[in-house]
């Protein structure tokens, strides 16, 4: 089976390489890399997406993160071979509302020129226990990236709502929650499950980068689902 992977903020999709190893030869992966240098619309990216992926070949998607709403973007509109959906660590409409979300829209673009402290990484996405050759991928991926594409980014997910589209979604949807997510709050993964009641979700223990800190029970986890949901 081809599993098509959506990568987190930086794009690159540099930091899925432990997930893939751990998934050994059950699966076919591709792993969509976004541009480094164009600022892309979640629409727009959906596109591009879906052009670098199977046009016939049966698959299923997985989406990290910033990727959530451009896989339910996708998978809504029900193309005839996406087989199920796998979303993790994400969210369906802006994860930082009101004041906390105006003052992200403010100095997104300032955020991204600056280096930020292991400790903040560490706090924010990966745990403090995590091997430090993690947190150094982290900072290359992102290295790789304009910060202007970056500041964009941040705004599409700080602008985003795909409950609609998520409400429409009618493949086989597993979603992975970390339980010490610091960047998601709870409120945004129970707005997922409000969206498509029939929504799996699988809680992980383990922060934001969830595949990355956790590969070989995350890897299980997909490829249970899978052969749950998708096999003859």
């Amino acid at each position: 089976m081809k599993l098509v992977l959506l990568p987190g903020m930086d794009g690159t999709g540099r930091l899925f390489t432990d997930f893939i190893a751990a998934l050994g030869s059950e699966f076919d992966t591709l792993v969509v890399s976004y541009p480094r240098d164009s600022s892309l619309s979640y629409a727009e990216l959906e596109q591009f997406a879906r052009a670098a992926s199977p046009a016939t070949e049966p698959f299923v998607l997985l989406a990290e993160s910033f990727s959530t709403p451009v896989a339910i973007r996708w998978a809504a509109s029900a193309p005839y071979n996406l087989r199920g959906v796998v979303l993790c660590a994400g969210f369906v409409s802006s994860p930082l509302k009101g004041l906390r979300r105006l003052v992200a829209l403010s100095f997104g673009r300032i955020l991204f020129r600056l280096s930020p402290p292991s400790f903040v990484l560490r706090w924010l996405l990966i745990g403090r226990c995590a091997d430090s050759s993690l947190l150094a991928a982290i900072r290359e991926a992102l290295s790789e990236v304009k910060p202007d594409v970056l500041a964009t980014r941040l705004r599409s997910v700080l602008n985003c709502d795909e409950r609609m589209s998520l409400r429409r979604l009618q493949a086989p949807l597993l979603f992975i929650r970390p339980r010490q997510d610091r960047l998601i709050p709870d409120w945004s993964y129970e707005e997922i499950r409000a969206s498509n009641p029939v929504v799996e979700v699988v809680e992980v223990n383990g922060p934001h980068l969830i595949l990355q800190t956790s590969p070989m029970e995350t890897a299980k986890i997909v490829s249970d689902f899978v052969r749950r949901n998708l096999s003859p």
